[in-house]
């Protein structure tokens, strides 16, 4: 058994300048927690695997293709390999995700 705090795991700027922790890596599955700061955005982007995505925290607005959803927290989002997504924190307070990449 592994137990991984994230205040543990030190904070890293994504390649989307984002901060972000890679809380665990394994062969085949990354998770990864991302804070987004009030207006702070993650463009559209593809990803080479698929990738589960829950909000923990906040609201904010997902782009996913050339569409805008509204998120919550308590959200589950599955994007596929390949497809457009990123992030938009259109709140005026934290926004929380855990990534999960396959």
């Amino acid at each position: 058994m592994s137990i991984i705090n994230k205040s543990d795991i030190p904070a890293m700027i994504n390649k989307h300048g984002i901060e972000a922790r890679r809380l665990l890596e394994l062969p085949g599955i990354t998770f990864v927690h991302i804070e987004l700061k009030p207006g702070e955005k993650i463009d559209r982007h593809s990803a080479e695997g698929d990738a589960f995505f829950f909000v923990l925290e906040g609201t904010g607005t997902l782009y996913y293709g050339m569409d805008d959803v509204a998120v919550t927290r308590d959200t589950l989002v599955r994007s596929q390999a390949g497809n457009l997504h990123g992030w938009h924190n259109t709140s005026d307070s934290l926004m929380r995700i855990l990534a999960i990449k396959l």
